[in-house]
């Protein structure tokens, strides 16, 4: 288990749904790639971190919260190693999402800009929306006003600052675009044939 280090503990934390032994894991469970026993950090100043249900974050990543932020977390979210989660107003990621290694998401320009032509501070922070089912490749970067459909994916090494449409989609690239439409990850990876069984149920149901 990777050492779990505090640098704010202030805000409020939420669980909602049933409570379990063991059902919200910090530094755990690690994989093979990297080190199991870089420290997770914990720097939530204020706002709420509202877990909806069991949710895996690996060593070496770290949550910040800004002070009247809020951070949800939908059931079994699963985030990767040296992801890194920066919300400044409000960032919600849907149930079964899975979030690579070395991701970022942040909400924030973190520093303030000026429109100098238009004589007007530019919108420094806007929420991200992940939706449910999603799955987010290796070292993409999610910023301020984006949004990720349900059942759609980003490639690896993606950048995501806007709005999204279609759902069981493939978006990639710098900036993201749509790839491929009518593809969507198989959740039950220990049942190839069951997941996708399931999958097509909800395809044909959108």
């Amino acid at each position: 288990m990777a050492p779990v280090r505090f640098y704010s503990k202030g805000g409020k934390v939420m669980i909602t749904g049933p409570i379990r032994h063991a059902m919200i894991s910090l530094g755990l469970p690690g994989n093979d790639v990297f080190d199991r026993q870089e420290p997770f950090i914990w720097n939530v100043e204020g706002g709420v971190c509202h877990f909806q249900g069991s949710c895996a974050i690996n060593p070496g990543s770290s949550i910040t919260l800004r002070k009247g932020a809020y951070l949800s977390f939908g059931e079994r979210v699963s985030m990767g190693q040296h992801t890194k989660i920066i919300c400044y107003k409000k960032i919600v990621i849907g149930h079964q999402s899975l979030i690579s290694w070395d991701c970022t998401l942040m909400d924030s320009d973190a520093h303030p800009f000026y429109d100098l032509e238009q004589q007007r501070l530019i919108s420094n922070s806007e929420s991200i929306v992940i939706g449910c089912r999603t799955f987010i490749g290796q070292r993409s970067t999610i910023l301020k006003g984006a949004f990720l459909p349900n059942y759609s994916s980003l490639a690896s090494n993606s950048l995501l600052n806007k709005k999204m449409v279609d759902q069981f989609a493939l978006y990639g690239g710098i900036p993201a675009r749509l790839v491929k439409k009518n593809i969507a990850r198989i959740i039950n990876e220990r049942d190839i044939q069951e997941g996708i069984k399931i999958l097509q149920q909800n395809y044909n149901n959108k």
